[in-house]
């Protein structure tokens, strides 16, 4: 949904700016414009936000690859 894709967009955004230790849910979430206790719908953990991160981010290299051709 909406507000999920926002918060891995958000979150990617500032892993990539801080690292994985340099944020927290409680800053994700406010760059989201979601609360705290949203996050928990969405996800189980900090990990596992990280994980879909990561995921997101292999798939849109993926598609980008193809579109390329590389």
């Amino acid at each position: 949904d909406a507000e999920g894709a926002r918060i891995v967009e958000v979150a990617g955004r500032l892993f990539r700016a801080r690292g994985y230790d340099g944020v927290g849910i409680d800053e994700i979430m406010a760059a989201a414009g979601l609360t705290r206790g949203g996050f928990y719908g969405y996800f189980r953990s900090k990990r596992a936000l990280f994980a879909a991160v990561l995921a997101d981010e292999h798939d849109f290299n993926r598609r980008m690859h193809a579109r390329t051709g590389n």
